[in-house]
């Protein structure tokens, strides 16, 4: 593996290759917006190929990119309701405080499987994946162009800030989901101490190297999921999902496996988690807005995880995070101007794909 001190550790001076490298950062950062999905799959080949980082430093560059773009998404959904029905959250909150403990649990196990398996291995390993997630990019432009297709004569649609997706307003979600139950400040300050006690053992990581630092961390992680199953199947905070022990175990498994490849091979995890969340009969927009704040706070967790292990170019990190703050802003809120203009958002969709073959290919030949 490299040794940290072979890269570059400081933001300044920015060289022509720094500003190609931030500048693609940037343009891939809105585009990601636009077309709903987190751009891991493109953002760790453009750190690997036009960065000239090694893939154990550039992975780690790719999660806070994606926790910079996530960050912008979730201020926009947090109390965002259903758009037919203000008594809906679009955020199912009790998927989403199920899923992020074993994410996060799954993160420890993700840095630590990336710090051991060989570069080269690491490297097949992402093309493999990454080819998966460029296939199922593709059958997304597929998926939206026929959606367009179908609405392109209709008046009946209505679009969700945030998520970007054109929706058919009969084929919306109108059950009324049980929010007297839901308190959603109380919900995300519970999320917010949870995670300040995963940093907080993050920092004792820090500076205490011993090897039950980390798996006291990891255990925090997994007692705080079994308290969360428990909450979630005694108040049902979650109607959208059958709340019993059986499910809830399923669903931490599938929590688990997600953040620990996320974490290994820096995507969001949210094409995985979407996929597993619409096979559990949810609705396309509760999917995409509860999938969106879920790779926040997945990536918060692989952030952390990289940082205690000293593998995040601190610097380089926290500015290519402005960056991608700044892109996800912006395509979020001219997505509204590009769909009175081209009414495609396929068209995003497919250059994003098209981008993840050629940086496949590249990676190969690299």
């Amino acid at each position: 593996m490299q040794n940290i001190t072979s890269v570059k550790e400081e933001l300044f001076p920015i060289e022509g290759g720094d500003f190609l490298t931030y500048s693609l950062v940037f343009v891939i950062g809105v585009l990601s917006s636009m077309a709903g999905i987190g751009g891991g799959g493109i953002l760790t080949p453009l750190f690997y190929l036009v960065g000239n980082y090694n893939l154990h430093y550039a992975i780690p560059l790719s999660i806070i990119c994606i926790m910079g773009n996530s960050l912008i998404r979730f201020f926009l959904l947090v109390n965002k309701k259903h758009i037919l029905d203000n008594t809906i959250p679009l955020i199912d909150y009790g998927v989403l405080t199920q899923m992020i403990p074993f994410d996060s649990a799954g993160s420890y196990l993700g840095v630590f499987l990336n710090s051991i398996i060989e570069e080269t291995t690491l490297k097949y390993l992402i093309i493999a994946f990454f080819s998966l997630i460029t296939i199922k990019t593709f059958h997304k432009t597929c998926k939206v162009y026929k959606k367009e297709e179908k609405m392109i004569n209709e008046d009946n649609i209505v679009y969700i800030d945030g998520i970007c997706v054109p929706l058919l307003r009969d084929n919306l979600n109108t059950e009324v989901i049980q929010t007297d139950r839901i308190n959603i400040k109380i919900i995300i300050l519970s999320i917010f101490v949870y995670l300040c006690g995963f940093a907080g053992l993050g920092v004792w990581k820090i500076y205490n190297k011993e090897w039950y630092v980390g798996f006291i961390q990891f255990l925090y992680c997994l007692c705080a999921g079994g308290v969360s199953i428990y909450i979630n199947n005694v108040n049902k905070y979650s109607p959208n999902l059958k709340n019993n022990l059986k499910n809830s175990l399923i669903f931490a498994t599938a929590s688990f496996s997600v953040g620990t490849i996320s974490t290994m091979m820096g995507i969001g995890g949210g094409m995985v988690f979407s996929v597993i969340l619409l096979q559990l009969k949810l609705t396309p927009e509760i999917v995409m807005a509860t999938n969106s704040v879920s790779t926040l706070t997945s990536s918060i967790s692989s952030t952390f995880q990289y940082v205690s292990s000293n593998r995040l170019l601190i610097q380089i990190g926290g500015f290519s995070f402005l960056i991608s703050c700044t892109s996800a802003y912006i395509g979020l809120t001219s997505y509204q101007k590009f769909k009175k203009k081209f009414n495609r958002q396929s068209l995003i969709v497919l250059l994003l794909a098209v981008l993840m073959v050629i940086s496949i290919i590249m990676i190969s030949l690299k």
